[in-house]
């Protein structure tokens, strides 16, 4: 072999050589060693969510971990959405960004559902009152509760010299740190009628007095007609007044503003006060009812006037003050040199009627000037009419 052939043979192994040598180096770059997959990584083969506190469901674009509980293998690159609820605490959700960079385990920390307010400050008119919240003393005196457990709680204050008072009160998120109680001062023993009283009345109703020859004095016929009324469900429900000397001899007895159904008959779950019924569970149901009804309310309140005479009424309507006023009357009938006087045949009983209508919640109680019910449906709603004719003719 002469040298030429030497030189075309060396060089033919060489590039025989260098092709070799360039497959296995494309061979180990592009191909996974153990067959086709790509061998250049695109994907985590693990991803580890650590979450605080412990015990959250957890998912990755909507699906649970493929190691329970919280580990998902081969997490492919990019975006990812990873979300985790557990009771008590708000639920968690956060975008990832999924690399080589990518460390395998992750912290996902929760936060927990507010469930107190951290202070409720409660001022009152006049100040100095002893407050108690849930039969507690305040945690800072002399006016603030601190860590008020959401729900409904019972406040209640008093003040030497002005009538105790107890309040039920929603605590909430969002509520306001700060409750405003103003105190109604005691009233004397003898209370005469307040002198806007009787207003322009919805209706009123003369009932005839019919003792069947008894002689009973006015402090008696007030307690037959007590005895009726808290038959009617208006036991510890009444304001008791004595007449001034220019309308006397005679009483008032006031109920209190009652909330009632259309036909006149009380709303027993919720009947004392202006308060319109709470919205309860959010159903479509209900939401469709609130709409359509727009959470009307109507009230009441009845004044029962024992005199010779009936009152003359003023041409100004009740404000919603004087209905405050007037149920902040005594419970009882003081002592008055009138509870003596008998109750005669030329004695009238007059039942004043005044009702309220609330147009939705955004609107403050208005009184109507008239009213689909008369007075008397009004006293047969609750069952007064009868009771009185019953307790006034023993």
């Amino acid at each position: 072999m002469n040298s030429l052939q030497a030189w075309i043979g060396w060089r033919f192994l060489l590039a025989i050589g260098l092709i070799g040598l360039a497959g296995i180096v494309g061979y180990l770059a592009f191909w996974h060693p153990q067959g086709h997959e790509i061998y250049a990584p695109q994907e985590i083969p693990t991803l580890s969510i650590i979450a605080e506190p412990a015990g959250a469901s957890i998912l990755l674009d909507g699906k649970p971990p493929q190691i329970p509980p919280n580990t998902f293998t081969r997490v492919p690159f990019g975006r990812h959405r990873l979300t985790a609820d557990l009771e008590g605490y708000l639920p968690a959700q956060q975008d990832l960004e999924i690399n080589q960079a990518t460390s395998p385990k992750i912290g996902l920390k929760l936060q927990p559902v507010a469930t107190e307010l951290a202070a409720l400050t409660v001022q009152t008119e006049p100040a100095g009152a002893s407050l108690l919240l849930d039969g507690k003393p305040p945690q800072k005196p002399p006016d603030t509760f601190t860590h008020v457990p959401f729900g409904r709680r019972r406040l209640s204050a008093t003040l030497p010299g002005y009538q105790p008072l107890t309040q039920d009160i929603e605590v909430r998120e969002g509520k306001s740190p700060a409750i405003a109680l103003k105190l109604l001062p005691v009233p004397s023993e003898i209370a005469a009628l307040p002198t806007f009283f009787p207003p322009r009345a919805t209706d009123s109703l003369t009932l005839p007095i019919q003792l069947a020859g008894e002689q009973l004095t006015l402090k008696n016929l007030s307690g037959r007609l007590t005895d009726a009324l808290q038959s009617a469900g208006y036991r510890g429900k009444c304001s008791y007044y004595w007449l001034d000397d220019l309308h006397g001899p005679g009483f008032a007895i006031v109920t209190h503003i009652e909330h009632i159904q259309p036909n006149g008959k009380p709303v027993l779950d919720q009947r004392w006060g202006f308060d319109l019924p709470r919205y309860g569970r959010l159903t479509l149901v209900s939401m469709l009812k609130a709409l359509i009804n727009a959470d009307p309310g109507r009230y009441r309140l009845l004044a029962l006037v024992v005199c010779k005479q009936p009152l003359v009424e003023k041409e100004t309507p009740m404000t919603t003050d004087q209905v405050q006023e007037l149920s902040a009357g005594p419970k009882w009938l003081g002592d008055s040199p009138w509870k003596m006087v008998v109750a005669t045949v030329d004695f009238h009983l007059i039942a004043y009627v005044y009702e309220f209508e609330r147009k939705s919640r955004s609107d403050d109680p208005a009184l109507m000037v008239s009213s689909d019910l008369t007075a008397e449906q009004h006293l047969r709603s609750t069952a007064l009419y009868d009771n009185i004719e019953k307790y006034l003719s023993k």
